[in-house]
């Protein structure tokens, strides 16, 4: 007890003393907060002074003298709204199409871009983006040049090698991505592959010649004009064999528009009166002794007698531009014939003069160098006698005299025996204004389609490409120069098997089928094989495949009745959702959204078709756009700004634009004409955010007047500054007065939803 006592004494004691240190404390916190808050008005005092004083001074200097006040920081100025761009690739249209969609705006901007391409039909059906740069590249189909197309100024030139004529050259291309990240297209009709180098600019045809020559069946003529235009037409396969090799045979002539754009540019003169009976003038184009081909009037005739022809040995003729052959002068009228030996005779002087020039400089050399040998040796300069004694000069206006060696002349006789014995070198045209045939003459031959999309394999560094009519998988060796090899089992010689390919989250390929039966797979070991049930032998049931964002594969219907989904971890497929019609041509193309769902627009169905890949379920929803009479909408595209998508006209006159998030679909910009199918192919360009507009030299003034911002303030953004990314937070808004509207008044930003990504791989959008 005495114990409890003491202690409760000793705490009475010590409580008072713990209160005054307290209370000592608080007392001093208390100072230094009133201290700081003196400080803190005092300095916003003098900022409200100062911005009140830059106010009065820009108010008396304004005309008119109207009153106004602004606070001048860098922080308040709004950042001009972002866009993107997609650019529609012309098929038959004549320019590139460019949407452009706007940050905050209700409508896109489309506007036709680039040079006129003129209104030959098929000129491009695909463009891939490059991994070296940010252009786009336009594949040609029926085109001869390739297309760069840089997004970010709309600039568009052509590179490369100029092609063969033909329809169908190409369908697809991809890029590599190993360290020359180059492009490689499969030939579709072509022969060969093509390679894009984008660091260089080169485009050129690599690799050997694919395909079968045997399946060539049509040849196309063009280019021929005046008096040989009758020559230019369609020429196909005949039954029978001349000397162990098939003929052709002109059956009709140029299509239609072939024919109206030559008349449009030859005079009406095209009769072949000076080569014989114009109505009884049948021509063919043959193989001449297993080494030329060969177009005449006469079957069988010598290379020399034909009005033009080109080297080849295979069982079809070389396409591309051919060679003519000159007019023998005694069948040339009397003063063409002496006009041509005036010519040629003072061409071979020319040359005889050149030559003898060449010879004098090398017989100078020879001296120089024999003069120099002799110095070295005897070190007087001069040559000795016993020396070698130079070549003799030349005599004057003739050639110089050299000693022939022995067998010389029976060797040259020989030589001459084997080249007519083996007419092995070209002999080109000599006399370009005396030509058995005038023009130009290129010749398309018709190749059947072999391959049609390709898709690039991470693991193996190689490309593969689908068959469309080709019995066996191409695969592209991008390490040996695009060295192209089938591989695979055989597949049957079915026409039009398939049309698309893409990479599948786990490393695999898949190919949804067109005309083909089952799904076609290749592994990450580059094996080939079908997977999945048996769909039938209905024609084309499916002709793209997407990779949705739930790392699943889907397949919009064309002539099938339902969605395709692949499930490529069981390598197992399905189909979901409705019935959608029979025997219409529904959907070709789809694109994914940012939230995650998939977009089609009608080909020939009514509406746009939306796969709900989560859920598993399929729908059709918004405007109906006709019925089957036209094929509306074949390429789609998700703008990088916002959340729309935008499908452009193939026999539609306007743009559809599709918004998942109030699920509408409305047609957009100006009217595009009745032209069919004039895009097939749409590519996104990223997200720009322009810089901050440049002070004038008033508002510089004004900011040095100002001076720089109170201690403690968050210092402003530079224009310089990268735009923030489109989820992040945005800074609180701060307090101002009134003040003058900007020169570019900016809306009032929403927050977007959280960006999805489209692709999972994180890789280049694969087009169809």
């Amino acid at each position: 007890r005495r114990r409890a006592a003491a202690a409760a004494a000793a705490c009475a004691a010590m409580a008072p003393k713990l209160g005054a240190r307290a209370l000592a404390k608080k007392a001093a916190n208390a100072k230094a907060a009133e201290k700081a808050k003196g400080k803190f008005e005092a300095e916003q005092k003098a900022t409200d002074a100062k911005a009140k004083a830059v106010a009065k001074a820009k108010a008396s200097a304004a005309k008119g003298g109207d009153a106004a006040s602004c606070l001048l920081f860098e922080d308040l100025e709004p950042l001009p709204p972002a866009y993107s761009r997609i650019f529609c690739i012309p098929r038959d249209a004549a320019r590139v199409l460019q949407i452009e969609a706007i940050e905050d705006e209700k409508d896109p901007v489309i506007k036709y871009v680039g040079p006129d391409y003129g209104k030959k039909d098929g000129k491009y059906v695909t463009a891939v983006p490059a991994i070296s740069n940010e252009s786009f590249y336009c594949i040609p189909y029926a085109s001869q040049r390739i297309l760069e197309l840089n997004p970010t100024s709309s600039a568009i030139k052509g590179i490369g090698d100029r092609l063969i004529p033909g329809c169908g050259k190409y369908t697809d291309a991809v890029a590599s991505e190993d360290y020359r990240l180059r492009l490689y297209a499969a030939p579709c009709r072509a022969r060969r592959v093509l390679q894009v180098d984008p660091v260089s600019g080169v485009a050129q045809e690599v690799g050997k010649e694919l395909g079968d020559p045997n399946e060539v069946k049509e040849i196309i003529v063009r280019g021929l004009t005046q008096k040989s235009r009758k020559a230019n037409g369609i020429y196909l396969k005949v039954q029978d064999e001349w000397d162990h090799y098939p003929y052709f045979q002109r059956k009709e002539g140029l299509p239609k528009d072939d024919e109206d754009e030559g008349n449009a540019k030859e005079p009406a003169e095209d009769s072949d009166e000076d080569f014989g009976n114009a109505n009884k003038l049948e021509f063919y184009i043959y193989c001449h002794r297993h080494r030329r081909w060969c177009l005449g009037t006469e079957l069988g005739a010598k290379w020399e007698d034909a009005w033009c022809w080109k080297k080849g040995k295979e069982a079809a003729p070389p396409g591309g531009r051919w060679s003519h052959n000159p007019i023998p002068l005694d069948e040339l009228p009397d003063e063409e014939r002496e006009k041509l030996e005036k010519k040629m005779k003072k061409a071979r002087e020319e040359a005889e003069q050149a030559a003898a020039e060449k010879d004098k400089r090398e017989v100078g050399a020879m001296l120089a160098k024999a003069a120099k040998k002799n110095k070295d040796v005897n070190g007087a300069g001069a040559p000795s006698g016993g020396g070698q004694q130079p070549p003799p000069l030349p005599q004057e206006g003739g050639e110089p005299q050299r000693e022939q060696p022995q067998g010389e002349q029976e060797r040259q006789e020989a030589e001459e025996e084997r080249a007519e014995e083996s007419e092995e070198d070209d002999v080109g045209p000599v006399r370009e204004d005396a030509t058995r045939a005038t023009g130009f003459p290129d010749f398309e031959v018709k190749h059947p389609p072999k391959w049609w999309a390709c898709a690039y394999h991470p693991n193996k560094n190689r490309i593969y490409a689908v068959p469309y009519n080709a019995r066996r998988v191409l695969r592209i060796n991008p390490a040996k120069e695009g060295e192209a090899e089938e591989c695979g089992p055989d597949l049957g010689p079915l026409p039009g098997k398939y049309s698309s390919l893409v990479l599948a989250p786990n490393g695999c390929m898949f190919a949804a089928p067109l005309n083909a039966s089952r799904v076609l797979m290749i592994d990450d070991n580059g094996l080939v094989s079908l997977v999945g049930p048996d769909f039938g032998p209905m024609e084309r049931k499916y002709s793209c495949l997407l990779v949705a964002n739930n790392k699943l594969l889907y397949a919009p219907p064309l002539y099938a009745e339902r969605v395709l989904e692949i499930n490529c971890a069981k390598g197992e497929s399905r189909q979901i959702g409705p019935v959608l019609g029979m025997g219409e041509a529904k959907y070709c193309c789809g694109a994914s959204a940012k939230n995650g769902n998939i977009y089609c627009p009608p080909l020939e169905a009514r509406r746009v078709l939306e796969i709900r890949c989560t859920d598993h379920e399929v729908e059709e929803f918004g405007l109906d756009l006709g019925g089957a009479e036209h094929e509306k909408y074949s390429s789609i595209s998700a703008s990088t700004v916002g959340y729309k998508l935008y499908a452009a006209p193939r026999e539609a006159h306007k743009v559809i634009e599709i918004d998942p998030e109030r699920y509408f679909v409305r047609e957009v910009g100006p009217e595009l004409g009745r032209l069919a199918r004039k895009f097939t192919c749409m590519l996104p360009g990223r997200r720009v955010q322009p810089p901050r507009p440049e002070k004038s030299a008033e508002e510089a003034e004004l900011d040095a007047l100002v001076g720089p911002p109170a201690e403690g303030a968050p210092e402003p953004p530079s224009a310089e500054a990268p735009a923030p990314h489109a989820g992040a937070p945005q800074p609180p808004e701060q307090p101002q007065q009134p003040q003058k509207p900007p020169p570019r008044p900016q809306a009032q930003q929403s927050q977007p939803k959280e960006q999805s990504q489209d692709n999972p791989l994180g890789r280049k959008p694969q087009l169809y």
